[in-house]
């Protein structure tokens, strides 16, 4: 969370969502690809409840702007 400031890390890069409800730690790679990824800053980010549900809606178009990556990037 310090990382971020508390404020969610997709709120420029995915300006078309407003922001609302609680901040999340979501994992870049998830974490049953990179088990324990969820440990190392690099790998996570904080995101609020609605851009945490979009990436996992968007994948693609998430991964794209560089808030997913893809099992073979791990």
């Amino acid at each position: 969370m310090r990382k971020s400031g508390g404020r969610c890390e997709a709120r420029l890069v995915v300006p078309e969502v407003t922001c609302w409800g609680p901040l999340d730690v979501d994992e870049v790679i998830p974490r049953g690809v990179r088990p324990g990824s969820h440990l190392e800053p690099e790998h996570v980010q904080v995101l609020c409840r609605a851009h945490h549900d979009w990436t996992h809606a968007h994948p693609q178009e998430a991964a794209a702007r560089g808030l997913r990556k893809w099992s073979w990037e791990a």
